[in-house]
């Protein structure tokens, strides 16, 4: 039997032209807005379509929608070159001696400059319809000035003081010895009997995240772990000064981007402004150190007075009160020429027993000092420690 080849007898799509392809009869291309298909018998090369009519033929023309495409897109600067013409007369009118000085309100061809417009509500400003206070006067006239709706907040505030505590020196600790329970933290600049307190900065399971559990050690003046054996970088603990050192625990759960020590220092903290009756203290946060005796500024230390404890839980073994995390009430009323206080506290502690938990504090103390005071103007907390970010604030009764 004779063959016969009958070459090609499909087109072949060849995507889009390409100057450097060599291209065979019934391979078709497309261009920017056009399909060609290629007719010659001989294969070529460098034969850009449209510019070879005996090579190419044109199978869907786009060049119509590309042009109308073109026109759409120069009316549209044509446009935008009109707006803009328009804009630069009007500005150029702005400087014409149709705009003035002054506001005419019978005018309806003249405009005012911006000095006008200012001076003219800078006259309203001190026009009788301003007035000082927030009282009602009944016209539906009148409007009150800033110093006097600041005045009618404060006044309408039962918050008169708040005090973020700020300042103690943060040290992070980046690794722990669990052998020689040696802590590592690069530059710490502690040194020996430097106390130091425990701040959790992030929400986790305390009993988790914390490597140790003997309490913070407490004393009738001071409150924190003592600096033993500081180095550069590293450094241990201990409940005693130059003492042995706590024992670390290396739990599988502790993470130190959830806590941290600071150094704590011993402050009287001033709360200003306090009503002749007294007020209420709120203390929010880390209370490391809370002295139980509450004085007021104005007056000399009064030597007479009576207290009394009682404790609802756990036992008060110690003149101060230290929460790892608490809140703190204090409670001042004046009556004639004495003083009364009353403390109320509630927190967590570690538990030295237990290291899977935690340990809850809470307890009551009322001190009612008598004595020459007239009047309460400032309120002092003596010999206080706070961590970074704890919160007092002071509020009317």
């Amino acid at each position: 039997m004779e063959e016969y080849n009958l070459g090609r007898v499909a087109f072949v799509d060849k995507g889009i032209y390409n100057p450097a392809t060599v291209y065979d009869k019934w391979d078709f291309v497309t261009t920017i807005d056009s399909t060609y298909l290629y007719i010659s018998d001989a294969p070529q090369i460098g034969k850009t379509p449209p510019d070879f009519p005996l090579v190419w033929k044109c199978l869907a023309d786009g060049k119509p929608s590309t042009l109308a495409a073109a026109a759409a897109a120069q009316a549209a600067i044509d446009a935008n070159n009109a707006i803009d013409n328009v804009a630069s007369e009007l500005a150029a009118k702005e400087d014409k001696a149709n705009k003035k000085s002054i506001i005419n309100p019978l005018s309806t061809t003249e405009y005012p400059n911006s000095k006008a417009v200012a001076d003219e509500l800078a006259g309203k400003e001190a026009s009788t319809n301003k007035q000082n206070s927030l009282t009602p006067d009944g016209t539906g006239t009148k409007y009150p000035t800033v110093d006097a709706v600041n005045a009618g907040l404060v006044a309408n505030s039962n918050l008169l003081y708040q005090y973020i505590h700020s300042g103690n020196i943060e040290v992070y600790i980046s690794a722990i010895d669990y052998v020689t329970h040696t802590f590592t933290s690069v530059g710490h600049g502690l040194e020996n009997d430097d106390r130091l307190g425990l701040k959790i900065i992030e929400d986790g399971i305390i009993e988790n995240i914390i490597p140790f559990t003997d309490d913070i050690p407490q004393s009738s003046s001071l409150t924190g772990y003592y600096v033993v054996n500081s180095s550069q970088d590293t450094f241990q603990i201990s409940a005693t000064s130059g003492g042995v050192p706590i024992t670390t625990i290396n739990k599988a759960t502790q993470n130190f981007s959830k806590w941290r020590f600071e150094k704590l220092t011993t402050a009287t903290i001033t709360l200003p402004n306090i009503p002749a009756i007294g007020c209420e203290i709120e203390i929010i946060g880390d209370i490391m150190q809370m002295n139980r005796y509450v004085r007021e500024n104005s007056y000399p230390a009064l030597s007479t007075g009576y207290n009394q404890t009682s404790v609802t839980s756990a036992p008060l073994t110690h003149a101060n009160t230290y929460l790892l995390k608490g809140w703190y009430r204090i409670s001042v009323r004046k009556t004639e020429s004495s003083m009364v206080v009353n403390r109320k506290y509630v927190g967590i502690r570690l538990d030295p027993a237990n290291s899977a938990r935690i340990k809850w504090d809470t307890g009551e103390f009322m001190m009612i000092t008598h004595g020459n005071i007239p009047s309460i103007e400032n309120i002092g907390l003596t010999a206080v420690m706070l961590t970074n970010g704890t919160i007092i604030n002071v509020y009317k009764i």
